[in-house]
Parts: C-alpha cells; sequence; structure tokens
C-alpha cells in the first residue's frame, strides 16, 4: 500500500511494535527462580548468584510473613551455603542460540521496516504483514526450546516454516491469488531458495506428530513400575535451537527477497549480472550456523 494507507507497514506506531513484547525482556528470557505464597519470581537467564539469594528470600518472607528480606535472606537462604543452581550446558547452549536467533530476525525486520513509501501491491503487502507477524512465533518458539517443550516447538517451527514458504510465493501477485495458496503447499517454492527445506520440514512434521514410532522419546520403561511420561525434553534443546537458527537465517534471506527492489543495501541476498537474487552463501546467519555445527558436533 502507499505511504497514505493507514495499513502500510511503514505507518506502524514505532512505540507498538519496535520491540515486538520483549524490551528488554519478554517472557521466554526469564527462568523461574522462586515460588512463593502464591506468586512466581522470574529473572532474566544468566543473572548472578547475589540477585539469585535476594529472590529467593523475597519469596520465603512473603510465604512467611516475615517483613526484612535482608534477615530472611541470612536465615533461610545463605545459612544453607552456596546457592548452588542446576547447570546444563545444553540448555546454557540452547538460550544462546535462540538469542542469536531471535537478534538475526530482529535485525532483518527492522532493515525492512525502515524503507518508507512502499508500492501499491497486494503479494508485497501480504508477504510484508507475514513477515512483521512473525518474530511473534520466533518468541514462542524461543520459550517451547528453553523449558524444554520439544514436540510443541517442532509445531511452531514448522508453522514458521510454511509462512515462509508461503511469503516467497505470494510477493510476486499483484491481484487476489495470494488467496489461492496455503502455506503447507509452497514448501517447494521456499525449496528454490534452500534446498534443505525440504528435508527440515519432513523432520518438523515427524517431530511434531506423535505417532508410534517416537513415543519411546518421551516414554521411559524403568525396571517392573509403571512407565514414566516425559512432559519436558531438554536434551533435545541444543538441536531444536540449532533448527531455530537454520529458520531465522531463512527469514532474513526472505525478508531481502521481498524487499530486494526498494532496498538502499543488501546483506543477505545479492543479484546477479542475469539480475536474479540469490543467498549470500558468506551470510551472517551461514557463519553463525556453521559455528554451531562445529561446536555441538
Amino acid at each position: 500500500m502507499n505511504s497514505s494507507d493507514d495499513t502500510d507497514l511503514s505507518n506502524f506506531d514505532e512505540s507498538d511494535l519496535s520491540n515486538f513484547g520483549d524490551f528488554p525482556r519478554g517472557i521466554e528470557d526469564l527462568e523461574i527462580v522462586a515460588h512463593g505464597g502464591g506468586f512466581t519470581i522470574a529473572a532474566s537467564f544468566g543473572h548472578p548468584d547475589r540477585v539469585h539469594r535476594e529472590l529467593q528470600a523475597v519469596a520465603i518472607a512473603h510465604q512467611l510473613g516475615l517483613s526484612s528480606i535482608d534477615y530472611t535472606r541470612k536465615t533461610y537462604v545463605d545459612s544453607n551455603g552456596e546457592v548452588v543452581r542446576e547447570s546444563d550446558p545444553r540448555r546454557e547452549n540452547a538460550i544462546t542460540i535462540t538469542k542469536q536467533a531471535k537478534e538475526l530476525v530482529r535485525d532483518a525486520i527492522t532493515s525492512a521496516r525502515a524503507v518508507r513509501d512502499k508500492p501499491d501491491h497486494p503479494g508485497l503487502f501480504a508477504a510484508g504483514a507475514a513477515l512483521l507477524r512473525l518474530p511473534i512465533t520466533f518468541r514462542l518458539a524461543t520459550l517451547s526450546i528453553r523449558q524444554g517443550f520439544h514436540y510443541e516447538n517442532a509445531l511452531l517451527c514448522r508453522m514458521i516454516l510454511e509462512q515462509l514458504a508461503w511469503i516467497v510465493t505470494v510477493r510476486p501477485y499483484t491481484d487476489v491469488g495470494i488467496f489461492n495458496y496455503q502455506p503447507q503447499q509452497c514448501i517447494g517454492a521456499l525449496k528454490q531458495w534452500f534446498p534443505s527445506a525440504g528435508r527440515l520440514y519432513g523432520d518438523l512434521s515427524k517431530a511434531s506428530h506423535i505417532v508410534p514410532k517416537s513415543t519411546l522419546r518421551y516414554i521411559k520403561f524403568q525396571g517392573s513400575g509403571d512407565p514414566d511420561i516425559t512432559l519436558v525434553s531438554r536434551e533435545y534443546a541444543q538441536e531444536d535451537a540449532l533448527a531455530l537458527l537454520i529458520l531465522a537465517d531463512m527469514y532474513a534471506v526472505v525478508s531481502e527477497l521481498v524487499f530486494a527492489e526498494i532496498l538502499p543495501s543488501l546483506v543477505h541476498v545479492q543479484r546477479l549480472t542475469s539480475g536474479l537474487l540469490e543467498p549470500i552463501q558468506a551470510r551472517p546467519g551461514q557463519a553463525l550456523i556453521a559455528e554451531w555445527q562445529k561446536r555441538l558436533s
């Protein structure tokens, strides 16, 4: 739409959407520290032990009806020795990888939204609107990964992939033809830009559908007792985070494919002498993916 149209992406109020609801921290960036008396206290991942002790004291004081946080900390927290906090390198890696994925997505949509006077083009508008909506889905996927919700994350990541496929499909349309496509039918179009998209879509579909072959991943048999049903599966967090980083890289590329004609500069795609576009092999997302693949292997 043109710049005078209230539905143009460039006319959204920056105060409403510039941080997508997660500035300076979103719920996906918070770790539960303590429960007390009907309420929960959380702090950002990586907070110092000193803060951890103080927040634990707040929860205990609230639960016991004590007025002095300092007294509570000394009596009930510090007296128990050093704070022992769960340390899991796999989860820590997942937190770092998902943070990088969110930053990659944020940088890409910020560049796209900075372009003013976008053409009056239905396909461009529809693609841009979907791009603007996807950072929220990336946030939800980040939350599910960090909390160990393996199967639920697969659903979210598959939805992201389908949306990216739909975006590259409808972008060229100048009429209502954009309504003829369903996201799950557009994976082939995405494979033209990312040959591995089909395999990734298959993996996500398998993980998101709990079928007999995959049930052993969440049912644990111990001895002759009843089996345990695993609700949280943090052992897959690193791999899930890497898949999200791959999707974030795709998002950055697709954002430039959509707005390539009007962006002042390109970072993730390049224009060939033939005039066609292609992803840059040495783009930022690929460097991050290669680094983590090497570290996790």
